[in-house]
């Protein structure tokens, strides 16, 4: 469990650090703010899911304003952090249905879901920083370990 903590512990501070850079920047593109709506809302979604509540009202792809992300990171920054205090580790490995936003019925381990969007927000990262770089911005050093010397 100390693991999934940490990693979650990273991914608030990555996803903190992208979306400053996002607003200090100020004019990047429609891409970059639609990758970044999209992690955000990805992680939202599997949340609503694992709290065992339907996510299909979610909308996953879509622009978003810089002022519209910062929003949106703000009011569920605290959200993952809740979730973990209040699970009990032995729950890990319990399998949880849901429905994806295609509607479709699938199952999951709850241990396989936290670790997917801990990932899923590392390959959006990645792509944002590539897409910094290629419009002139600095991209944003967030890797894990950066994170622990920090």
């Amino acid at each position: 469990m100390k693991t999934i903590v940490l990693m979650y512990q990273h991914l608030r501070w990555a996803n903190e650090q992208i979306v400053e850079e996002i607003r200090m920047a100020g004019d990047v593109s429609e891409y970059v703010r639609t990758v970044m709506h999209h992690l955000l809302r990805t992680e939202q979604v599997w949340l609503t899911r694992l709290r065992g509540r339907s996510s299909s009202h979610i909308p996953i792809w879509g622009d978003s304003t810089v002022d519209d992300i910062i929003t949106l990171l703000k009011t569920h920054e605290n959200d993952y952090e809740q979730y973990l205090s209040e699970l009990d580790p032995s729950r890990l490995d319990e399998t949880i249905a849901y429905r994806t936003q295609a509607g479709l019925p699938k199952e999951n381990t709850i241990r396989d879901i936290l670790i997917h969007v801990a990932l899923h927000g590392h390959y959006h990262r990645g792509q944002i920083n590539a897409a910094l770089r290629k419009e002139q911005h600095e991209p944003v050093p967030v890797d894990y370990i950066i994170y622990r010397r920090s």
